[in-house]
């Protein structure tokens, strides 16, 4: 099965795809990023190209979820049409308004258009994922972000790395259990500001809790410069998916594209 590297790939990111292997079920990736610098849009360029590849390798009865809970997750949608189309949102508007926009978003995707669901999770519990993963039966489970994902009532330990963790390990075993890949998001903390490619230390609320519960940990780095505002710096300071004969961590200089909801490697 290694041999084969069956499984999604980072098909837009060449330096992620010869770096990582294919991803199967029980995978857990972590995005990380500083506020407001590109996240979202990531995921929506990752998704995008992983859900046709998620009915070849998963089927096409499992689609992926997205669970928000950081901000409304009707404002998802767009970007999901701008990265799977490569548009911005007044030619996805254009396209709307002529009545092709779904049957293109369709193709482009290569399944149907409700493939890539969305949930508002605010306030959801683990326990109450796992009753939907158990009836959805996803390929790809979105968890944006982990960090306001609540272990339950009354399970709380006060101690925001602890929850954090349990949280992260929770969502791990979910993956294996229930036979999807597991992608988290999570914020850089001030420790990792103003740099391309911080250490994986720089998570917020968590020195070596979160990142000892997943698999592999995507970087998405970032300066405070105006004059590049848009450059950004990915890289994989863990992997665990380590392609043989490829070195673990790679870094490679990118350029969001915010307009189209897409994260361009230089």
């Amino acid at each position: 099965a290694a041999a084969d590297d069956r499984g999604l790939k980072f098909r837009r990111h060449p330096a992620l795809q010869r770096a990582i292997a294919g991803l199967t079920g029980g995978a857990t990736i972590l995005i990380a990023g500083r506020p407001d610098k590109g996240k979202t849009s990531f995921v929506a360029d990752i998704l995008t190209d992983f859900a046709p590849q998620a009915v070849q390798v998963f089927g096409p009865n499992r689609p992926i979820l997205w669970l928000c809970n950081e901000g409304a997750g009707a404002r998802i949608k767009p970007r999901l049409y701008q990265a799977a189309l490569d548009m911005n949102i007044h030619q996805i508007q254009q396209l709307s308004n002529a009545g092709t926009l779904e049957e293109l978003y369709s193709q482009a995707i290569g399944a149907p258009i409700d493939f890539i669901r969305i949930k508002n999770a605010h306030g959801m519990s683990m326990a109450q994922v796992e009753q939907i993963l158990e009836l959805m039966k996803p390929s790809i489970v979105v968890y944006d972000m982990l960090a306001n994902m609540r272990l339950g009532r009354g399970k709380s330990s006060g101690n925001k790395a602890e929850d954090l963790e349990a949280v992260a390990q929770i969502s791990r075993e979910l993956a294996v259990m229930y036979d999807h890949v597991a992608i988290q998001t999570a914020q850089i903390s001030a420790e990792g500001d103003d740099m391309l490619y911080p250490s994986y230390s720089a998570l917020k609320d968590s020195k070596t809790a979160l990142q000892g519960a997943v698999d592999t940990i995507i970087m998405l780095g970032s300066l405070n410069n105006p004059s590049v505002a848009n450059l950004r710096g990915i890289s994989t300071p863990k992997n665990k998916f380590a392609v043989p004969g490829q070195p673990s961590c790679v870094t490679v200089e990118a350029v969001l594209d915010g307009a189209n909801c897409r994260v361009r490697q230089t």
